[in-house]
């Protein structure tokens, strides 16, 4: 059983994953107003990704920066990641893939590793610098196994806050 997925970054800065085919923004903006006008305000580009790995399998977007992420806000900040379960499949809180589990991870290009997203939030970039730029990518594990063929979606939320 081999289903698309999409991933898209939405203007409220969400993720979506999906079997079927959605249509979203090229990009994601988020401006958060602070006192004195400042502001914190992140971009992530692009705004779409399809990866054609089945059940059983996985797809990265590869170690080159697929996705970038900006800084256009007047304030250094810090960014935070976090992901949510899927209507039928629950989001692995290690990573890996079961029945009816998938998992997801994110590699900065700056940083050599793959980090698992699960639903609490957690740092995925500290004192990011006004105007800042940084590549990074994302690496999707289908269930090793599924119950349903539906339609499934989830979201991958950044928080930003003043450093």
């Amino acid at each position: 059983m081999n289903k698309k997925l999409l991933v898209i970054f939405v203007s409220t800065l969400f993720v979506l994953i999906a079997v079927d085919i959605v249509v979203a923004d090229d990009s994601a903006v988020i401006t958060i107003p602070m006192n004195n006008d400042a502001t914190a305000e992140i971009d992530v580009t692009p705004g779409n990704w399809t990866p054609t790995a089945g059940v059983g399998a996985n797809e990265s977007t590869g170690t080159g920066g697929f996705f970038t992420i900006y800084n256009n806000g007047t304030l250094m900040v810090d960014v935070e990641i976090a992901g949510e379960d899927a209507a039928w499949w629950g989001l692995s809180v290690d990573g890996n893939p079961s029945h009816d589990f998938f998992g997801l991870k994110y590699r900065l290009t700056t940083i050599g590793t793959w980090n698992t997203i699960n639903s609490l939030p957690s740092t995925f970039i500290d004192d990011f610098a006004r105007d800042g730029v940084k590549g990074f990518d994302l690496w999707l594990f289908m269930p090793t196994s599924t119950s349903t063929s539906g339609f499934q979606a989830t979201n991958v939320t950044f928080t930003v806050s003043a450093a």
